[in-house]
């Protein structure tokens, strides 16, 4: 799978987005052009642009994304039906159609990366917040943070990766990500393991 970055393609998109209109990159890797570099839209405020994702012969995603617990056991989950209940949900939502559609990238971009992110974690991602005791991190820092160990528990199905400041909780039953929280310090209740 390939993705390509897709403007409103009318008067008001901007030099940064008009260059990278039309430009098509591996899902891992930064869309670049002319030194302009970026991940995902939005490429800034009020951006409109979207990703466009298109099957390559030879990468398509696999329907059935595996997840290798602890414990070595498979387990499966049909990502075109998780796919499908996911987007009825976001698109249900009180919210802006841009931020509906961030959320869907997201998720495809994690797919393609062997994630499947509860409504709710790509909310974490998507829509950070920042005060007191929280810092803001990057869809990359989240990839790195999932390839390191579990390091916690947070009863007894939930499985805790607590790196600089950001905890990652993954279901232990389906493997999914659940949420994402940004804390200076672990939880009292997350057990070390």
């Amino acid at each position: 799978m390939e993705k390509k970055w897709s403007t409103a393609a009318d008067e008001l998109v901007c030099p940064i987005c008009g260059t990278l209109h039309n430009t098509s990159a591996p899902m891992h890797v930064m869309f670049e052009k002319e030194k302009i570099r970026h991940f995902l839209p939005p490429a800034h405020p009020r951006c409109r642009c979207t990703v466009i994702y298109e099957e390559i012969a030879g990468t398509n995603t696999p329907n059935a994304w595996q997840n290798p617990r602890e414990s070595g056991i498979m387990n499966h989950v049909d990502v075109n039906e998780y796919r499908q209940d996911l987007y009825a949900r976001i698109d249900s939502k009180n919210k802006p159609d841009a931020y509906k559609q961030k959320l869907k990238d997201v998720f495809e971009y994690l797919v393609s990366q062997g994630y499947i992110f509860s409504e709710h974690a790509l909310g974490r991602v998507v829509g950070q917040k920042t005060g007191k005791g929280k810092r803001n991190f990057t869809l990359e820092e989240v990839l790195q943070y999932l390839a390191l160990p579990i390091n916690y528990m947070d009863g007894d199905m939930k499985a805790v990766r607590f790196y600089e400041g950001i905890a990652i909780i993954q279901a232990l039953d389906t493997g999914e990500i659940v949420s994402i929280i940004s804390n200076l310090e672990p939880s009292t209740r997350w057990k070390k393991v």
